[in-house]
């Protein structure tokens, strides 16, 4: 696809879009306290019903790459 040509440029953003709300829907899926994050626990869940192989050491990375504020957690926004 090439981003310039205008039809190219709304298929990604339609895409875009989907995949937005797709990692929503995921999310409030798995946010089961409704607290807004997701922790460690609820992110490993998540992970698991799209097929990943989560171990610890790939959680701890992911918490700590995505983690803005210190938390320990992903949080929705």
């Amino acid at each position: 696809m090439d981003p310039s040509d205008p039809e190219d440029a709304a298929a990604l953003a339609a895409q875009k879009e989907e995949a937005a709300a797709e990692a929503q829907r995921l999310f409030s899926q798995f946010d089961a306290d409704d607290s807004g994050s997701l922790d460690r626990n609820e992110v490993r869940l998540l992970l698991e019903s799209q097929g990943v192989c989560v171990t610890p050491q790939y959680l701890s990375g992911l918490i700590d790459a995505f983690d803005t504020d210190g938390d320990g957690t992903f949080d929705r926004d």
